[in-house]
């Protein structure tokens, strides 16, 4: 693992507008944390994981450290203004995050570009996805509109998330599979805004309903049954969109149907 702390000089801590001229910023400071393999044959694909409300990248380490098992370097934003222990809390700042998250990969991919740098030939810049939960998932959405379109992505997983900060924004660009996992009985991000979020997007895609499953439980731990699924399907995912593997996406359609605890709907 490793951490750094950004600062995006082009961006007020505040203000998303580039600067004009004449104008000044103290800049938008953003701490990222980096969690790859240490085992395996490099370079390694990544993903960008956004963190929900109040959370850090920590919270998920159930969930992410599958994906560095699975040989999948994760890059991870600890949003200013919307992580747990930030000066103020701020939800509003949403809008904001999707240029944070494409300024942390361009930043993490320059430091893999120098020769010093431990993270040298680790990374995979031509095979990356972008992965969120909850304010993260949404940001997840950002980066696949016409707002934010991050062309580096090739893929993302919605996890408890919908469009909202983005609906007004078509979803644009090259063709990126997407992969939406919902509990309906989700309380805070009902099922049915993430369903209208996945009607408009126009590329393959799949839809994981977790029956019983609530906002949180399935994607912060992996001791209960929906929380099984996401880990297995998530993985299976990313391999098949990243590793370009037909065996996973087979395992994800398996991974993903399970009686009483998943189903799918599969465009992929």
């Amino acid at each position: 693992m490793r951490s750094f702390t950004f600062v995006d000089t082009s961006r007020d801590s505040r203000q998303p507008a580039r600067k004009t001229a004449g104008s000044t910023s103290a800049g938008r400071t953003i701490v990222a944390e980096v969690y790859y393999p240490t085992t395996g044959s490099a370079p390694f694909p990544i993903v960008v994981f956004s963190h929900g409300l109040r959370g850090l990248p920590g919270d998920y380490r159930a969930l992410w450290s599958t994906w560095v098992a699975a040989g999948i370097a994760v890059v991870a934003p600890v949003y200013p203004m919307t992580s747990r222990g930030a000066p103020e809390i701020e939800a509003a700042d949403l809008p904001n995050q999707p240029a944070d998250a494409s300024f942390v990969l361009t930043q993490v991919l320059q430091r893999a570009e120098e020769p010093a740098d431990s993270l040298h030939n680790l990374l995979d810049v031509s095979h990356v996805a972008a992965a969120g939960h909850s304010e993260g998932a949404l940001t997840t959405v950002g980066l696949f509109t016409a707002c934010c379109r991050d062309s580096r992505l090739r893929a993302g997983i919605v996890l408890a998330g919908d469009a909202i900060g983005f609906e007004r924004y078509p979803f644009t660009g090259a063709m990126a599979p997407m992969l939406f996992v919902h509990g309906d009985a989700d309380p805070l991000v009902p099922i049915g805004l993430a369903r209208q979020a996945y009607a408009r997007v126009p590329w393959s895609k799949a839809f994981i309903t977790l029956p019983g499953a609530a906002h949180i439980p399935p994607y912060v731990a992996d001791d209960n049954p929906a929380g099984g699924v996401v880990h297995a399907a998530t993985t299976d995912f990313l391999n098949w969109v990243l590793r370009g593997d037909p065996a996973s996406l087979q395992a994800l359609r398996k991974d993903a149907s399970v009686p009483g605890v998943a189903t799918l709907e599969d465009q992929l």
